[in-house]
């Protein structure tokens, strides 16, 4: 799910219990800059890791310009 229509906040769920097993890599792409040079983010990743326990990581950062990617994580669901 990617909302290229707004300026976010975007958010991408599954609800409680129904993500598909397997490797998951969080991507932030600057898609485009209209002009306005660098733009920060903040991500925030939830979802359970060994034995179901909640994981939360917080990651932060600033792209320049368009084009720009970073990539915040990546974790695996069983």
């Amino acid at each position: 799910v990617d909302d290229v229509d707004g300026h976010g906040p975007e958010n991408i769920y599954w609800a409680e219990g129904s993500a598909p097993a397997g490797q998951y890599t969080v991507e932030v792409v600057y898609y485009s800059d209209g002009g306005r040079g660098p733009s920060s983010y903040e991500v925030v990743v939830r979802y359970a890791g060994p034995g179901g326990q909640l994981i939360v990581e917080d990651y932060s950062g600033t792209l320049s310009s368009s084009g720009d990617a970073d990539t915040i994580t990546t974790f695996e669901i069983r």
